[in-house]
């Protein structure tokens, strides 16, 4: 999935989208790899999957990123997702 990661927000949420790009505000900072840590469980609680299960694969030192979710059920998954930008 791409996303548009937003770190040091004032919550951690879904926002809408940027452009192609899911839109991911998030309270942590963006030092040593700590916001794309915190994106891939904030991906995995939204899905209820396992963090293992979510991956940066591209941009992690950009805001625009590319994250790999692993599944078997990748329309489970979409359906979750939507649910968590819904409540956004």
């Amino acid at each position: 999935m791409r996303v548009r990661l937003t770190p040091r927000a004032s919550s951690s949420r879904v926002r809408g989208f940027y452009g192609d790009r899911l839109k991911i505000e998030l309270t942590s900072p963006p030092v040593g790899g700590e916001a794309n840590r915190a994106l891939e469980r904030f991906i995995a609680k939204a899905a209820r999957i396992a963090p293992s299960n979510v991956e940066v694969v591209v941009g992690a030192r950009s805001r625009s990123k590319t994250v790999l979710v692993k599944t078997e059920e990748p329309e489970g998954i979409a359906a979750r997702l939507t649910a968590a930008l819904l409540r956004g």
